[in-house]
């Protein structure tokens, strides 16, 4: 894989609203770029192992899908 030598700093408090304070927190690093390739190959190795026959499952009626997390994951 290509290295980006693109670095990203931290936003600062004045460039988000208060509201997202508790999800910039959680971002342990400052280079959000690195986190993102790691998040990345972790959502690749974890969806890999999930049986076809199970993306479609729900465990009770009106529950989400995996598939429908995904997607809303991926929306978001």
């Amino acid at each position: 894989m290509a290295t980006n030598s693109l670095i990203l700093r931290r936003p600062l408090p004045t460039e988000y609203g208060s509201y997202y304070e508790g999800y910039v927190s959680l971002v342990p690093e400052d280079d959000v770029i690195t986190v993102l390739r790691n998040e990345r190959e972790l959502w690749v190795r974890e969806l890999a192992g999930i049986p076809a026959g199970k993306v479609d499952y729900r465990y009770a009626p009106e529950k989400w899908t995996i598939r429908q997390v995904l997607g809303h994951v991926i929306d978001m």
